[in-house]
């Protein structure tokens, strides 16, 4: 009895891990915002570096959108 007592404990704690991130996103506007726009900077980010990597060109990122180029210009791109 105490061991099926203990593995639904821990099924249920499991349970819980999953599901907390699907409910707060779901609940909380402020989560769901922040989520989001973490997930865009973070597909800019992606994007910028393939986009250096694939035309050959150097590219640093300055943070806040910024990016400065092998030429040195700085560009306001992205996130």
């Amino acid at each position: 009895m105490m061991v099926q007592l203990k593995e639904a404990t821990l099924f249920l704690s499991a349970i819980n891990i999953c599901l907390d991130p699907v409910i707060y996103f779901l609940m909380c506007r402020t989560f769901r915002e922040s989520l989001i726009r973490k997930l865009s900077e973070r597909r800019g980010r992606r994007e910028r570096w393939e986009r250096s990597h694939t035309t050959g060109q150097s590219v640093t990122y300055l943070g806040g959108g910024q990016e400065v180029r092998k030429g040195g210009e700085e560009t306001n791109e992205g996130g």
